[in-house]
């Protein structure tokens, strides 16, 4: 049987026939005088990439893992187009956005489907949290389709990802209401553990620190992830009281600007003119703002 006959024979098969069966599949593809770098390629002619296809099909992390191990991808950093030839627009509920529709990523693929535990192995084997392809990184590839979620959320945050990847998004996160992403993305960047081993150790070390010096350090911190005015117009024009509060509380710009944005935007006024008591407390409570 030639190559191309056995690809063809049980390309559509091969994890139910093979799936908690390594040493089976191997034997197969010696008996059929294949390596599988040979059969990776014949799927490609077939516009599919096995790793992605065995993912995306929930096969085992065995099989996962033999198909990394003996592969011989040079990285698995890389894009892989179903349809090479069809270049469009595709529509998505945040946008219209130009590139492949059907390019996909090993582990943009793994996280889309929270599948963890494959994630963690493609990291292992040099994956990079942080790639970007031709369009985009993961965060706009999971929250373009719609896929961003609080699991697979805190786990790519868990990993590293870069917090630039974040600023675009934010006005999108207030316009859909999504105020849990803004909490968990903000406690993840501002105030986390390194932040607060360095002002242990400032007071362990004696050295003292005028309150002006602290609000520099935490004026730092919170500059971290910057907020764009943007971010602001979309949550009073979605009336998004809460997210305007999320803002206000992580934004590290100085009292003056803040006042700005909040009198530039009449959130003051918005507040009392939709009877929104938590958001009219929040603002006068708050020294920062001179209300």
């Amino acid at each position: 049987m030639n190559s191309l006959t056995y690809f063809e024979d049980i390309k559509s098969n091969f994890i139910t026939l093979y799936n908690d069966n390594i040493i089976g599949l191997s034997n197969y593809l010696k008996e059929n005088n294949i390596s599988l770098k040979e059969w990776r390629e014949e799927w490609q002619k077939d516009k599919k990439d096995i790793l992605i296809y065995a993912i995306e099909h929930k096969a085992s992390y065995e099989i996962i893992n033999y198909i990394i191990q003996y592969g011989q991808y040079e990285t698995l950093n890389y894009t892989f187009y179903d349809n090479k030839e069809h270049y469009s627009h595709y529509e998505t509920i945040h946008g219209t956005f130009g590139g492949y529709s059907d390019y996909k990523t090993p582990l943009f693929i793994a996280v889309l489907n929270n599948n963890f535990k494959i994630a963690d192995l493609l990291i292992k084997n040099k994956a990079d949290i942080n790639y970007f392809t031709r369009f985009e990184n993961i965060v706009d590839f999971l929250y373009n389709l719609n896929f961003l979620n609080i699991q697979n959320l805190k786990y790519i945050l868990s990993r590293g990802i870069k917090a630039e990847y974040f600023l675009i998004h934010i006005p999108s996160f207030i316009n859909d209401f999504e105020n849990d992403f803004l909490n968990i993305i903000f406690r993840n960047y501002i105030f986390d553990n390194a932040f607060i081993l360095n002002i242990l150790n400032i007071y362990k070390s004696k050295e003292t620190l005028s309150q002006k010096q602290l609000q520099e350090i935490i004026k730092k911190e919170k500059n971290k992830i910057y907020i764009h005015d943007f971010a602001y117009k979309n949550a009073i024009e979605n009336e998004n009281f809460e997210g305007i509060m999320i803002l206000l509380e992580n934004d590290g710009r100085d009292e003056e600007t803040l006042f700005d944005i909040i009198s530039n935007y009449k959130i003051l006024e918005k507040a009392v003119e939709r009877n929104n008591s938590k958001l009219f407390q929040f603002l006068r409570c708050n020294k920062k703002f001179y209300i």
